[in-house]
C-alpha cells in the first residue's frame, strides 16, 4: 500500500510523448487507458508522486492491423479440406497473428499458419 499520493502515467512512442488519463476506479485500485496514436514500440511509463513504481515502464509494440487486409475470400468450402486465406500487410511489420476459426455453435475448429 502505498499511501496517498499522485499517480500519473506518459507513454513515449517513436515520435511523441503523450500524457494518459489515469482514474481511481476502486480502493487502492487505478486504471490507465490510452489510444495509441501510432505504430512502432511504445514504452508506457508510471509514477506515484513523482516516482516510477515496479515494472514501468510496459513495453507494447503498437501495430496497426487497418495495414492488413485480406485477399480473395472464399465464400464456400469442403469438409475435410483446407481453406487457404492470404493477409496482405502494407508494411514491414512484426507482431503476432492470432487466428481463431469458430463453428456455428462456437466450437473452436483448429487452425494453422504457414
Amino acid at each position: 500500500r502505498a499511501g496517498p499520493g499522485t499517480l500519473t502515467a506518459m507513454a513515449k512512442g517513436s515520435s511523441r510523448t503523450v500524457h494518459l488519463q489515469a482514474e481511481d476506479t476502486d480502493d487502492f485500485i487505478h486504471t490507465i487507458i490510452f489510444v495509441p496514436g501510432e505504430a512502432g514500440p511504445t514504452a508506457v511509463q508510471v509514477l506515484w508522486n513523482g516516482t516510477e513504481i515496479p515494472r514501468s515502464p510496459v513495453k507494447l509494440d503498437v501495430v496497426d492491423s487497418s495495414l492488413c487486409f485480406l485477399e480473395q475470400i472464399p465464400t464456400y468450402a469442403q469438409v475435410g479440406e483446407p481453406v487457404e486465406l492470404r493477409l496482405l500487410t502494407q508494411q514491414n511489420t512484426i507482431a503476432p497473428l492470432q487466428i481463431k476459426a469458430q463453428n456455428e455453435v462456437g466450437g473452436l475448429l483448429p487452425c494453422t499458419t504457414k
